[in-house]
């Protein structure tokens, strides 16, 4: 709703909303630290911000899916695999975006996996 947002964006101080603010953990959350200062990210969500936060430009192609590569994969412990994000949008563009994906595992104990991708399995499981 709008009271929300207004909660959460500023659009008279955008580097003062509790969105960036929360991302940079300014303001303690669960959620952990998702942004550093200065990062692509930071920039890419401040400067949103400062253009008033808006909306989707509908006469843009939309994200029809997302798929990691390679898939079904079974690891063995300290294996390691770099793994490709694929977007298909409307348009019938099929674009990279590994470098605009967060990549996490649930359980360290399973894998691990670095921001560029990078996965290294380390025990049983899934994650």
């Amino acid at each position: 709703t709008r009271a929300l947002a207004g909660r959460r964006i500023s659009r008279q101080a955008p580097e003062r909303s509790l969105l960036l603010r929360k991302a940079l953990m300014q303001v303690p959350h669960g959620g952990g630290r998702a942004l550093l200062p200065g990062s692509e990210e930071h920039d890419v969500l401040l400067g949103w911000l400062m253009q008033g936060a808006p909306g989707p430009d509908t006469s843009e192609a939309k994200l029809t899916g997302l798929t990691l590569l390679p898939e079904g994969r079974v690891f063995t412990s300290g294996e390691r695999q770099r793994f490709v994000a694929l977007a298909d949008f409307s348009d019938g563009r099929r674009e990279d975006v590994t470098d605009r994906v967060l990549f996490r595992a649930d359980d360290a104990a399973v894998a691990t996996i670095g921001p560029e991708g990078l996965m290294t399995a380390m025990g049983p499981g899934v994650t």
